[in-house]
C-alpha cells in the first residue's frame, strides 16, 4: 500500500472518531476563529463574521446541569398547561393565525401538539439541552423514552429520560443507529463547531450535527429543527444565523424550500462537494479532509415560515426561528 493510501485511511479513521467523540478542551474557548479557518467559516467570504464571545465551558471545565424528579414533574405540568391552551385555539389552528396567538417560545410545543400522534410510544432524542423543557413536552405528548445528547454533563432525574454526554457519544451512535422515531434540536445546531461549549472548532460542525441526527433516525423518522433565520452571519462564538447562502446547505432538502439565487449573490459549498475535516487536539484546527455526502431530507412543512426574513436586515439579537419539520426518507435519495 502506498504511503498516501495509508494516510488517507488513517484520516478516514480519525474523521469517524472525531464525528462521534467530543474532545474536551482544557482551556476556555478562543475568542476569534483561527485565520486558517476564516475562509471556511465565511463560505469563502460570502458570510460575514461578527464578534460576541460566550464561555459555556465553566472556564475550560465541563458544566453540570442538574434537575430533580420534582422539578422535571413541574416541567411536565407546565407542558400540560401549554398544550391545553393550544388545544383550545380556534378551529383555524395549525395555521399562521394560530401561531400568531402564541408566544414564540411556545412554537415548539405547538409543533409537538400538531404531531402528537407521532410521539405516542416513541423513542425520542433531544440534541442540546440545559433544562428539560423539550424533554418534558415530549413525555407529556406520550414519548416512551427520551434520550438527551449534550456536550455538558446532565443529571435529569426521571425514569424515562436518559442523558448522554461526550463519553457516551461513540457508543450511542454505533449501537443505536436508526433506532429513534423522533428527534428535536431546538436552537442547538447553530452553535456546533464554534467552540462555545468546549467542542472543537469546525466550520462544518452544524452540518455534521445534521449527519448525526440522520444516522439515529429510523427511515420515516421526523426531525423538529429550529435555528436562527435571517441574512447569513456567523456571530463568533455565539451562534450562526442562516440565510440564503447557508440554510440550503444545512437543510439539504430533496425539494428546495426556496431558490437561493433570488436572495444571495454567493453560496456555500455544494453538499456533494463538502468534506469531513480531521481535527486533532484542544480547540483543534482542521488540517485534512476526505469527501463525504450529506444525506437529503424531505420537507414536511415549516411552521412560522416567512421567506422575506431571509433578507430582512435586522440585528442578529432579534431572533426568528421557524420550526422545520423534516423527514428521513424511507428510500434514501442521494441525487
Amino acid at each position: 500500500m502506498k504511503p498516501q493510501q495509508i494516510i488517507s485511511l488513517f484520516c478516514a479513521y480519525l474523521s469517524y472518531f472525531h464525528l462521534h467523540v467530543k474532545v474536551v478542551n482544557a482551556s476556555p474557548p478562543p475568542k476569534n476563529p483561527p485565520s486558517e479557518l476564516k475562509l471556511r467559516y465565511t463560505c469563502n467570504e460570502c458570510v460575514p463574521i461578527e464578534p460576541f464571545y460566550v464561555d459555556d465551558t465553566n472556564n475550560g471545565s465541563e458544566t453540570h446541569f442538574q434537575f430533580s424528579a420534582n422539578k422535571i414533574k413541574a416541567y411536565i405540568g407546565g407542558a400540560e398547561k401549554i398544550d391545553t391552551k393550544i388545544s383550545h385555539l380556534p378551529s383555524s389552528s395549525f395555521t399562521s393565525v394560530a401561531l400568531n396567538m402564541l408566544p414564540k417560545d411556545q412554537w415548539v410545543n405547538y409543533a409537538i401538539h400538531k404531531y402528537l400522534h407521532t410521539f405516542h410510544g416513541s423513542k425520542t432524542c433531544v440534541f442540546g439541552s440545559m433544562e428539560p423543557w423539550v424533554e418534558a413536552a415530549s413525555l407529556y405528548a406520550g414519548a416512551e423514552e427520551v434520550v438527551t445528547i449534550e456536550y455538558n454533563l446532565l443529571t435529569y432525574n426521571h425514569s424515562k429520560i436518559r442523558t448522554v454526554s461526550s463519553s457516551g457519544f461513540q457508543a450511542l451512535f454505533s449501537q443505536e443507529a436508526t433506532s429513534f422515531d423522533i428527534a428535536l434540536s431546538v436552537s442547538s445546531f447553530d452553535h456546533d463547531g464554534l467552540g462555545r461549549y468546549g467542542d472543537p472548532l469546525d466550520p462544518d460542525g452544524d452540518l455534521k450535527a445534521m449527519k448525526k441526527v440522520y444516522s439515529l433516525l429510523k427511515p420515516g423518522g421526523l426531525l423538529f429543527l429550529t435555528v436562527p433565520v435571517g441574512p447569513d452571519v456567523v456571530v463568533f462564538n455565539l451562534h450562526r444565523r442562516y440565510g440564503a447562502a447557508r440554510l440550503p446547505l444545512l437543510l439539504n432538502l430533496v425539494n428546495p424550500l426556496f431558490e437561493p439565487s433570488l436572495y444571495a449573490n454567493c453560496s456555500c459549498l455544494d453538499p456533494l462537494e463538502s468534506s469531513i475535516e480531521v481535527c486533532n487536539g484542544d480547540n483543534a484546527v482542521c488540517n485534512a479532509s476526505i469527501p463525504h455526502v450529506l444525506e437529503k431530507w424531505e420537507l414536511v412543512e415549516v411552521l412560522g415560515w416567512n421567506e422575506q426574513r431571509l433578507v430582512t436586515q435586522v440585528s442578529w439579537r432579534q431572533s426568528y426561528e421557524p420550526i422545520f419539520v423534516l423527514k428521513k426518507p424511507v428510500i434514501v435519495n442521494l441525487s
